[in-house]
């Protein structure tokens, strides 16, 4: 996963098919590298499909204590979700929520951020036009 896609986060959801074990392999690579470079971040992994375990148990690739296990090794959060029917989707934003709110560091306002005000060579009718941005 491109480190574009989660620098800075506070908070990260990584998705597995609960069907699939090739899926949970890749996700724990995924949660791992998050993990090594946003420490700070809160982290939850979501076993998804959750449906079509319980309508078949013989489905399930990834025993629910086995993930459960990973998740609390490393601090993060697990959940086990459906789509299709919404079982513990709710829970897991309210959770996300929650933990989110309980963080004052996550309300704190970043200095870091410069921004440069660039005049036009056209005038000011043309600012943000991509002719000039180049």
């Amino acid at each position: 996963m491109n480190r574009i896609f989660y620098r800075s986060a506070k908070a990260a959801i990584v998705c597995y098919d609960l069907t699939d074990g090739e899926s949970w392999d890749k996700a724990k690579e995924w949660i791992l590298e998050l993990r090594a470079h946003e420490r700070d971040c809160l982290l939850y992994i979501c076993g998804t499909k959750l449906d079509l375990v319980n309508e078949n148990k013989y489905l399930r690739r990834v025993k629910q204590h086995k993930a459960q296990d990973f998740a609390s090794g490393i601090g993060a959060t697990y959940f086990e979700t459906s789509s299709k029917t919404g079982e513990n989707v709710d829970a897991l934003f309210e959770t996300i929520i929650a933990d989110f709110g309980a963080r004052p560091s996550n309300f704190e306002l970043s200095d870091s951020i410069i921004l440069h005000e660039k005049t036009s060579p056209y005038g000011s009718s043309c600012v943000g036009c991509p002719c000039w941005l180049n």
